[in-house]
C-alpha cells in the first residue's frame, strides 16, 4: 500500500514476506507523526460453492495458534503473481484440489488495520471441478464441505472461528451469491 503522504518509508525489519515499515503521516488534526506498521503483500480468500450449493472449506493446522482451523481456502500473493485472481486460482488448486470456471470478486477485507496494511481480496468460485494441486510443505489440510445451515451452526458453536472466513461468508451472503 502506498504511503498516503509521500514521506520516505524506512524498512526496519524484514521477515519472510513481511516488513516492519516506519514512516511519517499527517493525521486528521494536521499533526505529523511517525508511524510503524507491518507491510504485507496482500492475500486472497476464496468462497468455493459446489454445484449442490455447499461451501468447500479446509480444515488446516495453524501452528501460530497450535490448532486445526476450519476456514475458506486462502493465501498470500506471490511476488510473480499477475493479479489477486491468479493467486486465488492457484490457492484453490493447491489447498482444495479444485479449479473454477466462474470467478467473482466480491470485496476486500482489512484484517488488522491497527498495525498491518494487508488487504485480503475476497472471491466467490463456482462451477468447480477437480484439479490436482500440491500443498506447501508446511501445510496440513483436509477438504470439507458444509451446507449454509451447517456453516452457520458451526459459527454459532465456535467450530468456525476464523475471522476472514466469517467475513467472506457474510460478504458472499449479502451479495446474494449463497442460497
Amino acid at each position: 500500500m502506498a504511503d498516503s503522504n509521500d514521506f520516505k518509508t524506512h524498512i526496519e525489519h524484514s521477515w519472510s514476506r513481511l516488513e516492519l515499515h516506519r514512516t511519517q503521516r499527517v493525521f486528521p488534526d494536521r499533526q505529523r507523526q511517525t508511524v510503524k506498521y507491518i507491510h504485507h503483500p496482500g492475500a486472497v480468500v476464496i468462497v468455493p460453492v459446489s454445484e449442490e450449493g455447499k461451501l468447500v472449506l479446509v480444515r488446516q493446522y495453524r501452528p501460530a495458534v497450535d490448532a486445526w482451523v476450519v476456514e475458506f481456502p486462502a493465501g498470500t500473493l506471490e511476488e510473480n503473481e499477475a493479479s489477486p485472481l491468479h493467486c486465488a486460482q492457484r490457492e484453490l488448486q493447491e489447498e482444495a484440489n479444485l479449479s473454477a470456471d466462474k470467478w467473482q470478486l466480491i470485496g476486500k477485507l482489512y484484517p488488522a488495520v491497527g498495525f498491518c496494511d494487508e488487504v485480503q481480496h475476497i472471491f466467490a468460485a463456482h462451477d468447480l471441478s477437480f484439479k490436482q494441486g500440491e500443498c506447501d510443505e508446511d501445510e496440513f489440510i483436509e477438504v470439507i464441505e458444509m451446507d449454509i445451515e451447517q456453516f452457520e451452526q458451526a459459527v454459532k458453536q465456535g467450530d468456525v472461528a476464523d475471522a476472514k472466513t466469517i467475513a467472506a461468508f457474510t460478504q458472499a451472503r449479502l451479495a446474494g451469491l449463497l442460497a
